[in-house]
């Protein structure tokens, strides 16, 4: 600080010694007015303190870093011990099998999808899933297994525990999800759900058999959890990358940019999570405008739908308000 005792009064008292001695020179007292050079070089020292302080907290910031490596190494250690449970529970399978053939069947099926262990003369269920599908938080239809499973058939296996072909039904009309519905499964959460929810067969839940399931509002491009001014600002500034030729998106998350782009595309509702010129999907102007819509006879208490915004949905074979 200015505690550069500037005031070297010190330097002055000594320049007043020499003008003693010396009385002829006397005019040179109006010259050592380099006092003044002095006090520009005090300014100078100020500075240099000031950078001083910058340096210690970087130093702070490093220290952090460090503490999330550490972190992740339990992470680890808690895979391992997981590892070793399944091993047991494949032990375990053996055993039941051995004893009962006909319960078995059931429990067995499912084990035999989820492990690698052959099921002899048994009878199994085998199954594909699809990629995680999007839906909306108001759809009240009852999830469909063909939007979520590639295949799901019945085979019985020989002595060996090998599938005979032969044998194998597809049984995925007679597949359902208990009645959950998108909208049952998404309650009350807050933002958006993603997760898993459970197949049946004959009223039993087919071990594994979980495929996972994103749904949110139509609308909320930020996946805020509401429909709000600031979903049509995300999707205007989608439009406008994408039209500069920019790269965009709304989330960086891979499938959550999916999803969000499924959610801010209200009048084609593409899963594509981009925008395709043949299939005629894509982020627009339109899709803001009619998210401001929407928006507006919300917080004026006119209970909006949709439909009522965007008529072309009902005419939108996919879409939950399609009619033919």
């Amino acid at each position: 600080e200015t505690t550069t005792t500037t005031e070297k009064p010190t330097t002055t008292t000594t320049t007043e010694t020499t003008t003693t001695t010396e009385k002829p020179t006397t005019t040179t007292t109006t010259e050592t007015t380099t006092t003044t050079t002095e006090t520009t070089t005090t300014t100078t020292t100020t500075t240099t303190t000031t950078t001083t302080t910058t340096t210690t907290t970087t130093t702070t910031t490093t220290e952090t870093t460090t503490t999330t490596t550490e972190t992740t190494t339990t992470t680890t250690e808690t895979t391992t011990t997981t590892t070793e449970t399944t091993t047991t529970t494949t032990e375990s399978t053996t055993t039941t099998t051995t004893t009962t053939t006909t319960t078995t069947t059931t429990t067995t099926t499912t084990t035999t999808t989820t492990t690698t262990e052959p099921q002899p003369n048994a009878t199994i269920i085998q199954f594909e899933l699809k990629d995680p599908n999007f839906y909306f938080s108001v759809d009240e239809r009852e999830f469909n297994p063909y939007d979520l499973f590639e295949s799901i058939t019945m085979v019985e296996t020989d002595k060996a525990g090998t599938p005979i072909e032969d044998t194998r039904v597809d049984i995925m009309d007679q597949v359902n999800f208990n009645g959950a519905t998108p909208k049952s499964t998404y309650a009350e959460t807050p933002t958006y759900f993603v997760g898993t929810i459970q197949a049946y067969y004959n009223g039993e839940a087919i071990p594994g058999a979980t495929p996972t399931v994103y749904i949110g509002v139509k609308g909320d491009a930020d996946l805020s959890g509401k429909v709000m001014v600031e979903d049509a600002v995300a999707i205007l500034t989608y439009y406008a990358r994408t039209s500069a030729a920019l790269d965009a998106s709304f989330n960086d998350d891979e499938m959550l940019n999916k999803f969000a782009y499924f959610l801010a595309d209200v009048d084609t509702e593409s899963k594509l999570g981009m925008n395709d010129s043949e299939a005629g999907t894509k982020i627009s102007v339109e899709d803001a405008v009619n998210v401001l819509t929407y928006y507006a006879r919300k917080s004026a208490a006119l209970e909006p739908t949709w439909p009522e915004i965007i008529p072309s949905l009902t005419s939108l074979e996919g879409s939950m308000w399609y009619e033919g």
